[in-house]
């Protein structure tokens, strides 16, 4: 008897059929779509490893940059320190020198973004957006040629790629963008001072007897001149800050100072442990620009000083004489 109305028998077979496809598609695409972890990459260095003494020379060439500061070139003669051949062979810090070599030597091509030539621009890496980085050994060869261009996001990663390659690489800890004008490169202080390793301060004013201090032994900072008298620490503390605080403004010229003897303002020779002895002369200033020092460190150089710092360290050494 068949009622009227009701639904006709289902064909279990057939849907059981039709949900196993189902299932098998879906299988399918949740295998295609899965997040799946990225294939591990070999990290080779970025350029083949040198042998730090063989590096010769640094070049940095920066074509965004002002007229005067695109071009820098630092270059070493044997193991001696790197100098600025835009400062008249002025030393280079050799902080500043070691840290880009450093950065350069320790990258890997583990961060590949893309070997598009094509996406450069959008990474600050066209020859007209980036920095240019070459290291050359003492033939001349090439032991690395980077461009630097934008930071990553975050400020913790460059973009960076081969001179000779398309290939553009994340550069994790080396984020400071390399500059080529001069005064990032130099030692910024007028004097390199230790306090912790003086022994003798000598000073030469014209017109005055020559004021020779040296520490007492086994006194932190007391100080006596040959007569007998003794310099109170506030005293040579200020002098010695006032050089601690005398910063390079520009460098002026190589070797004689540009003034006459004559015109010397006062001399100064600071000895260390060790005999190692500095030597600086103040000249007279020149316009409104300030005067002019003479520093005597790896050879003479003339570099100028503000007028603040100069006054600071005449005031100082008035106070000695006190």
């Amino acid at each position: 008897m068949e009622l009227e109305g009701a639904y006709p028998p289902v064909n279990f077979r057939r849907w059981n059929g039709v949900l196993a496809l189902v299932l098998l598609a879906l299988v399918v695409v949740d295998a295609a779509t899965w997040p799946r972890e990225p294939l591990a990459r070999e990290s080779l260095p970025l350029f083949t490893p040198w042998d730090a003494t063989a590096l010769a020379s640094v070049r940095v060439v920066d074509p965004t940059a002002a007229e005067g500061a695109r071009e820098l070139e630092a270059v070493r003669d044997g193991e001696g320190p790197f100098r600025l051949k835009q400062a008249f062979g002025f030393p280079a810090r050799d902080l500043v020198v070691d840290n880009l070599v450093h950065g350069l030597a320790s990258m890997t091509t583990l961060d590949l973004l893309t070997e598009d030539p094509k996406g450069h621009a959008r990474y600050g890496l066209t020859e007209a957006q980036a920095v240019r980085i070459t290291l050359r050994d003492g033939q001349g060869g090439v032991l690395a040629d980077l461009f630097q261009g934008d930071l990553a996001p975050g400020g913790r990663a460059c973009y960076v790629r081969r001179a000779d390659g398309d290939q553009v690489y994340r550069a994790p800890l080396f984020v400071q963008r390399v500059r080529a004008d001069v005064l990032p490169w130099i030692e910024g202080r007028w004097m390199p001072l230790d306090e912790s390793l003086l022994q003798r301060v000598t000073v030469e004013v014209a017109g005055e007897p020559t004021l020779d201090c040296r520490l007492i032994p086994g006194s932190r900072l007391e100080w006596r001149t040959p007569d007998g008298r003794t310099l109170g620490a506030t005293k040579m503390r200020t002098l010695l800050s006032s050089l601690s605080r005398a910063t390079i403004g520009a460098i002026e010229a190589a070797g004689e100072p540009a003034w006459a003897a004559g015109d010397r303002i006062l001399h100064l020779e600071v000895e260390q442990a060790g005999g190692l002895v500095w030597r600086g002369s103040l000249g007279p200033a020149v316009g409104s620009e300030g005067p002019l020092a003479g520093v005597e460190r790896d050879g003479e150089f003339s570099v100028r000083l503000a007028p603040a710092i100069s006054d600071a360290l005449r005031g100082a050494i008035r106070g000695l004489r006190e």
